[in-house]
Parts: C-alpha cells; sequence; structure tokens
C-alpha cells in the first residue's frame, strides 16, 4: 500500500489537507499516516481530529503516530485511528499492554527498539494485529543504515508481518530543516520512485510519502511504478544531447534496448 502523510501546523489548512487527501485517494493510495506529536509547533488537534475521520470515510487506512508522553486511552477512542504507532518511550511490558486493550492495529517502532524485544511482543502476541514502522529522519546524517535496516527487515519478515517504511521527498521537503524525511540515509536525496522500486525489491510492499504536499502528477506516477512488475528509469531528456535523445525516441535504438536487456 502506498500512503501520504498529513500534518496540522506549519500552515497547512485543514481545506488543503482534505484536497490532498482526496487527490490521494483518488490516484490509488491507500494509507495516510498522522503525527500526535504535541510538542510539534502549532500543532492542531481539532484539525486532526476531523482529518482522520475524513480519510476514514474515504476508506483510506489511518495510522496515528504518538509518543508514551502524549498518549491516553480517552484520546485513542476520540481519534480513533485504525493504527496506532508506537514512538518512543514504551516498554515492552507497556507495549503488551496496549496490544491487550486497544481494538485498533499496533504498528512496533522498527528503528528505536531493539530486535530482541521486538521478537518477544511478536512471539508473546501473534502478528495479527501487529507491523512493523520504521522511523523517518528529519536531520541529515541520522537516518538508518543500509545495512542494519536490510539485516532487521530480513529478521522480520521471517514472522510474515507488514513492514512500513518512509519516502522522502526531493521536492516540498518538510520543515524545519528541509532536508527530506527518509528512512534510509542514503536515500535522502534520491527519487521516491527509486527508493519505491528498491523497498520492493525487498519485499516491502507498504510505503508513506513522509513529506509533505507531492505534486498530482508525481502521485499518480508512484501509483504505476507500485503496480508495475517492471524496473522503470526516469529520463530527463531535457538535460540529454539532441542526438541521444532522437536516437532514445526512435523504434530501433528503443527495440535493441530491449533485446539486449533480454539477454
Amino acid at each position: 500500500m502506498l500512503g501520504i502523510s498529513i500534518y496540522t501546523n506549519q500552515g497547512i489548512t485543514i481545506e488543503k489537507n482534505k484536497e490532498y487527501l482526496q487527490k490521494a485517494y483518488h490516484a490509488g493510495f491507500k494509507t495516510v499516516f498522522y503525527s500526535g506529536h504535541y510538542f510539534e509547533k502549532d500543532h492542531n488537534a481539532a484539525d486532526l481530529k476531523i482529518l482522520i475521520k475524513y480519510a476514514r470515510e474515504l476508506g483510506l487506512y489511518t495510522i496515528l503516530d504518538i509518543s508514551k508522553n502524549y498518549f491516553s486511552y480517552d484520546l485513542i477512542s476520540a481519534y480513533a485511528p485504525d493504527a496506532l504507532r508506537l514512538d518512543f518511550g514504551f516498554s515492552t511490558s507497556e507495549i503488551l499492554d496496549l496490544i491487550d486493550n486497544l481494538k485498533c492495529d499496533i504498528h512496533l517502532n522498527g528503528s528505536d527498539n531493539q530486535l530482541g524485544d521486538l521478537l518477544e511482543i511478536i512471539k508473546a502476541r501473534g502478528t495479527k494485529r501487529l507491523a512493523i514502522s520504521y522511523n523517518f529522519y528529519p536531520k541529515p546524517y541520522t537516518g538508518m543504515d543500509i545495512s542494519e535496516f536490510i539485516f532487521r527487515t530480513k529478521t522480520l519478515q521471517e514472522y510474515d508481518l507488514l513492514i512500513f517504511t518512509f519516502l522522502a521527498l526531493l521536492e516540498h521537503p518538510r520543515g524545519p530543516l528541509f532536508q527530506g524525511l527518509p528512512t534510509i540515509e542514503k536515500f535522502r536525496k534520491i527519487s521516491p520512485y527509486v527508493q519505491l522500486q528498491w523497498y520492493r525489491h525487498f519485499g516491502i510492499e507498504n510505503c508513506i510519502i513522509s513529506d509533505t504536499m507531492i505534486s498530482d502528477s508525481d502521485l499518480k506516477f508512484l501509483v504505476e511504478i507500485n503496480n508495475s512488475p517492471e524496473l522503470t528509469i526516469r529520463l530527463d531528456y531535457n538535460n540529454l544531447p539532441e542526438q541521444i535523445t532522437a536516437l532514445l525516441k526512435t523504434r530501433f535504438i528503443t527495440f535493441e534496448m530491449m533485446r539486449i536487456a533480454t539477454f
């Protein structure tokens, strides 16, 4: 499932967020990630509640991200998300209690929690309502190492869990740092469609755009990439020499490229 992220601060109005939700839904996106961190400047709790309900009415799967300092059962009951992503601060015993007491799905933090603790939770409660969700990282050089990501993912995939990760945007990165919000550090300046294909190669089908307000054309393009079994490379013809552009656009070269690729 492809997803977008909704934020209720930094001057993004509720009308603009609703419009973005509609565009993502009509493009074929299935998931919405919401930040429930109240320490963020200008966070609008009232808008958040409305936008979660609005997305659910559209048929989108809603994920509310929250840390221990801002968690309460009343708050989760009021927001009624499809899934609760447990960010930092929750102990293993507290997570087990939440699994037992909440009806919504529980997304475990795949980045911050020790791998052994994650496996303990999975073995104790099974995987029916559990998923793994990695972090995104606003500050450069703080994202996950690619080898650590692969090791964790392959270990967790043995338990047949849904795994969620985040795609950074080159355009319209979210503030206040405006440096993209990737899960893996090396992907911070890589196009989202390339990130998506890399994750799919490792069997991860749940990718969420962590930055804000991706364009309509890119929404549709990512859905096309996600639905295609083929590897896609986007060429910028404007930056290629005219001779190469002309060759690429001929049927002969296209056929030869396809024939060579077959071998």
